[in-house]
């Protein structure tokens, strides 16, 4: 059965750079394996990132201050191919100049049973509170779910980290990326995941920060299997001459002998009996003594 397992992580630090975020390609990465990128940006106005060639957006959500504190994160994800495989890294755009930008691309494995988009329920928002708590109303709808939270801040005055993300109700939640940069204003992103061995319908998820008065933008993401790894499989129907030998064999399986025949192989030419040899006497020789002439 198929289960959804995190194999590794790839991940580039909150760097100011030109139109561009280029993350390492994960580890062992192999065709058929699942990435997820989780990316951030922050602007001081519209912020939003392009979709790159042979991905798929599942997410884009930019927080809502406006003025000047707009963080934004974007999921893409992507069934890598034999080019991927064979590259080295994966260069993602945004095109809105020099800005601070971040994230990390997740390595999943076994996601022969995931449809893109059909198996990804997403739930994301942004809010300007004192604090970074999100309600969502997140249901996988099957065991063996990945959930991954990514969560990022932005803030005029002071620097911000992010600490761990907690769920309601709890989870073990595994850190995947967590980063903070200072490029005039303050930014840190924060990345997690959980797989469910059993269903649980996610209801907030939250993380402290060093100052949370600042404007802060959520992505939850639960992927489904369509089969899950664990229960019982039914026996629908069987039948005894299914696989019956045919020819002389009957339902049950016993092959029954139908005939001998003890001259099948026998010799040929001479028979079963050695031939019979006839003794012939030579014919007699009279010798003639001559004189010498």
């Amino acid at each position: 059965m198929a289960t959804l397992n995190v194999e590794s992580i790839s991940t580039t630090d909150i760097i100011n750079v030109a139109n561009t975020l280029t993350i390492t390609k994960p580890t062992g990465l192999e065709v058929g394996d699942l990435m997820v990128a989780y990316l951030g940006l922050w602007s001081g106005g519209s912020a939003s990132w392009n979709t790159l060639s042979g991905w798929t957006e599942i997410a884009d959500v930019e927080g809502t201050e406006g003025a000047g504190e707009d963080p934004c994160i974007a999921v893409q994800v992507k069934i890598a191919d034999s080019g991927d495989v064979a590259a080295s890294n994966f260069t993602f755009t945004h095109g809105l100049g020099t800005l601070a930008s971040g994230g990390c691309i997740l390595r999943v494995s076994n996601p022969d049973a995931v449809n893109i988009p059909g198996d990804f329920e997403t739930s994301y928002s942004a809010v300007n509170t004192s604090s970074i708590s999100f309600s969502v109303s997140l249901d996988p709808g099957t065991d063996d779910c990945l959930v991954i939270y990514g969560i990022a801040c932005m803030k005029t005055s002071s620097a911000i980290t992010l600490g761990a993300i907690t769920t309601t109700p709890s989870q073990t939640i595994t850190n995947a990326y967590n980063d903070s940069f200072s490029n005039v204003d303050y930014q840190a992103m924060r990345v997690g995941y959980n797989i469910q061995t059993a269903q649980t319908a996610v209801t907030a998820y939250a993380s402290t920060a060093s100052d949370v008065s600042v404007n802060h933008v959520g992505v939850v993401v639960a992927i489904r299997p369509n089969h899950p790894s664990s229960g019982t499989v039914s026996l629908l129907d069987t039948t005894t001459d299914f696989y019956a030998p045919t020819a002389s064999a009957d339902t049950n399986g016993s092959a029954t002998l139908l005939e001998t025949d003890t001259t099948i192989q026998e010799p040929t030419g001479k028979g079963n009996s050695p031939t019979q040899w006839t003794n012939e006497a030579d014919t007699d020789t009279t010798w003639t003594n001559e004189a010498s002439l």
